[in-house]
């Protein structure tokens, strides 16, 4: 795992969070920007887990939760429906059962 946003006391915006995750800062705000375009969702910036997974971008449907991304020095992680999807370096994506 790399490197997150775990800072409960500074909020940062969404610009912060995408220049957090470096040379995937792309991959994460394009990720953003379709969640939002294609499903219509609302983004929120939230803290939800609290010091394991720190500072993620909610994105929800109607008030129902769809996924949080979560950035990460030169990475990011998404976590929907007990999965985790994790973006590295070198656009290696890896899924994982989350319990």
């Amino acid at each position: 795992m790399y490197e997150r946003m775990l800072n409960k006391q500074v909020e940062p915006s969404i610009e912060e969070m995408t220049a957090f995750c470096g040379e995937n800062a792309e991959r994460f705000s394009s990720l953003n920007e379709w969640l939002e375009s294609a499903f219509h969702t609302e983004q929120k910036v939230v803290f939800p887990y609290g010091n394991h997974y720190g500072w993620g971008v909610a994105h929800k449907i109607k008030g129902k939760l769809i996924c949080n991304i979560f950035a990460e020095d030169n990475a990011f992680t998404v976590t929907a429906g007990g999965f985790i999807i994790v973006s590295q370096a070198r656009s290696i994506l890896r899924i994982v059962r989350h319990c």
